[in-house]
C-alpha cells in the first residue's frame, strides 16, 4: 500500500499552494517544479483542479517523478462547487482529479473537501467517488462563518466518515 510506504518514511516535501490563486496560474510552474525536484524528495501542488487540462496533468507526472497533486474541490458539480470555488469548471478538475490518480502509480492523489452547509449533502458521493478512483479523501469542516455547517449536520457528516473511515479535521476561527 503506497499510502502506508508514505508515511512510515520521513521526506522533506517542497509544496506550492495559493491562499489567493491557484499555483498552476503561475507562468514557471514547471520550471518551479523541476528545481523543487532537485532539493526535495517530494512535491506537492495544491490546485482547485480546473486550471488545467488532463493532458497537461498527464504530462508533468510523467516529467516529474516526485509530484503529486492535492485537489481542493468542494462539490460535485458546478452549481455547488462554485459558491466557494468561484469560476472553476468542476467537470474539468473532476477530470484532472481522475486523471491524476492514474498517472501516478508511484504516489498518489489527495482530495481535501472542505464542508459547508451547502455541500455536506454530497459527502457520501465524495467518498464513493474517491475510492472507486483510489484517491485519498481529507474532509475538513470549513470554520468559517460563512456557509458552517449546523451541529445536526456536522454529527451526521462525522459518523458517515467514521463509518467509512474517512479523515476529517475541523478549523477553528
Amino acid at each position: 500500500d503506497n499510502l502506508k510506504y508514505l508515511r512510515d518514511k520521513e521526506y522533506i516535501i517542497a509544496k506550492f499552494c495559493g491562499e489567493l490563486g491557484d499555483p498552476l496560474v503561475h507562468p514557471e510552474i514547471e520550471k518551479l517544479i523541476t528545481t523543487a525536484e532537485k532539493v526535495f524528495d517530494k512535491v506537492e501542488v495544491f490546485t482547485n483542479g480546473g486550471v488545467r487540462n488532463t493532458t497537461w496533468i498527464r504530462n508533468a507526472l510523467r516529467k516529474h517523478r516526485k509530484l503529486r497533486f492535492v485537489f481542493g474541490i468542494d462539490g460535485l458539480t458546478d452549481e455547488i462547487n462554485n459558491l466557494y470555488r468561484v469560476n472553476v469548471n468542476t467537470k474539468k478538475a473532476l477530470a484532472n482529479m481522475i486523471t491524476s490518480t492514474q498517472y501516478n502509480q508511484r504516489l498518489f492523489t489527495r482530495w481535501d473537501f472542505t464542508v459547508f452547509s451547502h455541500n455536506h449533502h454530497q459527502v457520501k458521493e465524495v467518498i464513493d467517488l474517491a475510492r472507486m478512483n483510489r484517491i485519498e479523501l481529507v474532509v475538513r469542516f470549513n470554520g468559517r462563518d460563512y456557509n458552517r455547517i449546523d451541529d445536526k449536520n456536522r454529527k451526521q457528516v462525522k459518523k458517515l466518515l467514521d463509518d467509512h473511515h474517512v479523515g476529517y479535521y475541523e478549523c477553528l476561527e
